[in-house]
C-alpha cells in the first residue's frame, strides 16, 4: 500500500499530465487555482499576452481572477469572462460533481482559455485578417471545448474528494533564497512558471536568448534546483 505522500504525489503528477494533454490537444491555456486565488498546478500553454499582462499589471490580473472565482462560487454553470486586456477565460468549480449541484463548496477552480475569441460576424475576416490564429475559437466552439475538459477534470476531482486523497502540496519553500534573486531573475522565473521557452522569454523581455540561458543557469544555482519544472513549482509555492 503506497504511503499517503506517495499517493498524493502520484495523483498530482497525473492531474498535471492530463492538464498538459488537454492544453496541447485543444491549444488552450489551462490551470487550476485554489479557492483563495493561489495557483495550484503549473499553468499549461500560457499565452504570451497573458504572461506579459500579469508581469506588468499584476494587480489588475489578480482582481480579475478574484472576480471570476467569486462568480464561480455563486453560479451553477461555467463562468466565461473577458479580462481588461481582451482575453477570454472560462472558470469552472471542480470536485462537486458527486455530491451537489451547487458549486459553492469547491476548493479548486479550473481556468481555461486566456485567448481572443474569434469574431464570426464577418466570415470573410478569417480569410483576410492575417492576425487571426489558426487555433482560434468562436464563443460557441469555446463553450463546447471547455465543457468537455471541465467534465473530465471535475469528475476526477470529485473522485479524489470522495476517496479522501489529500491534494495539499508540501509546505512552501523558504522565501529567503527567492529574495536573493535579482529583479530580472524574478521576472524570468515568473515567465518560466507559465511555461515559456527561452526563446519566448527572450522576445518578451527584449534580450538575447543567450542572456536568458545565463539568467536561468544563475537561478538554478541560487535556488539549488535541477530543472525548469522544479523552478515552476517553486514559483507557485513562493507566491
Amino acid at each position: 500500500m503506497p504511503k499517503t505522500s506517495d499517493l498524493t504525489a502520484m495523483v498530482l503528477a497525473k492531474l498535471q499530465y492530463l492538464q498538459d494533454l488537454y492544453s496541447k490537444q485543444f491549444h488552450l491555456s489551462i490551470s487550476v487555482f485554489r479557492r483563495d486565488g493561489n495557483e495550484f498546478s503549473v499553468s499549461s500553454n500560457q499565452s504570451l499576452q497573458c504572461a506579459q499582462a500579469a508581469l506588468k499589471h499584476p494587480e489588475i490580473c489578480q482582481n480579475h481572477l478574484k472576480r471570476m472565482l467569486q462568480q464561480g462560487e455563486s453560479r451553477l454553470s461555467n463562468v466565461i469572462l473577458t479580462c481588461p486586456f481582451g482575453l477570454t477565460t472560462a472558470v469552472i468549480p471542480l470536485g462537486t460533481v458527486l455530491e451537489t449541484d451547487i458549486m459553492t463548496q469547491a476548493d479548486y477552480y479550473l481556468l481555461i482559455g486566456k485567448i481572443h475569441i474569434r469574431d464570426t460576424s464577418d466570415p470573410l475576416r478569417l480569410l483576410s485578417d492575417p492576425k487571426v490564429e489558426d487555433h482560434s475559437y468562436d464563443l460557441v466552439e469555446f463553450k463546447e471545448v471547455t465543457q468537455l475538459i471541465a467534465f473530465n477534470m471535475d469528475l476526477l476531482f470529485g473522485l479524489i474528494k470522495q476517496g479522501s486523497i489529500p491534494l495539499d502540496r508540501s509546505q512552501p519553500l523558504e522565501k529567503g533564497t527567492y529574495d536573493a534573486l535579482t529583479q530580472r531573475e524574478k521576472e524570468i522565473l515568473h515567465l518560466i512558471s507559465v511555461g515559456m521557452s527561452n526563446q519566448e522569454i527572450s522576445k518578451n523581455l527584449f534580450i538575447s536568448e543567450q542572456t536568458v540561458k545565463v539568467h536561468v543557469s544563475n537561478i538554478l544555482k541560487k535556488l539549488q534546483m535541477k530543472n525548469r519544472t522544479q523552478l515552476a513549482l517553486y514559483q507557485i509555492q513562493t507566491t
